[in-house]
């Protein structure tokens, strides 16, 4: 089996909170918070995908910064995905390599979203599939279609929360609350908080929730 990679997608040119991957929270950018958490995953290749876009030049120089590759892709807008749960899923990936082409978590906090697919599943989709969303949204095609064999990891039991949290960051309600959570570990220097460490965050601090549980989400469409 081959090593893994991290490819995290990102682009400036978001519409509704333009730059939001390089607003500021204690001194780092959203998406150097990210960085600076995949790279306690040792051994894994960090990819920062972005577009041809100009504006984009600033990732780029970030990239550069912390010694990462680019490649072309579009978007990123988790800055708080737990590396524990990247591990988790590669373990599930593993056990399932032979019966795979894709696996994803499933069920866990909303903004956790990680997902591991061979590179010719990738291939497939792209010849089946050459639909402008599909080339934005390059695993949209895998996770709707029946031609891919797929498997998903879903939480314990005890890493299910009564609210539905989005910790995704598409408005600036969204970064408020981003701030509030990564302050408060930055604060205790807790830089690479695990999973279970943030379900008992969130349920410490309930009252988060209402920030930005009215914001709609738009999905991939």
């Amino acid at each position: 089996m081959k090593n893994f990679g991290i490819i995290i997608e990102a682009r400036l040119a978001s519409t509704r909170l333009p730059n939001k991957v390089i607003k500021k929270v204690k001194g780092y950018t959203l998406i150097e918070f990210l960085i600076l958490r995949l790279k306690s995953l040792n051994n894994l290749k960090i990819i920062l995908a972005t577009s041809k876009n100009k504006k984009n030049i600033k990732l780029f120089n970030i990239s550069i910064k912390n010694n990462i590759e680019n490649i072309i892709s579009i978007t990123g807008d988790c800055p708080i995905v737990c590396p524990d749960l990247i591990h988790r899923l590669i373990k599930f990936y593993k056990k399932n390599f032979d019966n795979v082409d894709y696996v994803s978590i499933r069920n866990f906090v909303g903004g956790m979203d990680t997902q591991i697919y061979k590179t010719k599943a990738l291939e497939k989709s792209y010849k089946l599939c050459k639909t402008r969303l599909n080339k934005e949204h390059v695993t949209l095609f895998i996770r709707q279609s029946n031609e891919f064999k797929k498997k998903f990891l879903f939480p314990a039991k005890k890493e299910i929360l009564s609210k539905q949290w989005s910790l995704v960051v598409d408005e600036k309600k969204d970064l408020i609350l981003m701030k509030k959570i990564i302050s408060f570990f930055i604060k205790k220097k807790n830089y690479l908080f695990n999973y279970n460490d943030l379900i008992l965050f969130l349920k410490d601090h309930s009252k988060l929730w209402f920030l930005n549980s009215m914001v709609n989400r738009k999905g991939d469409s």
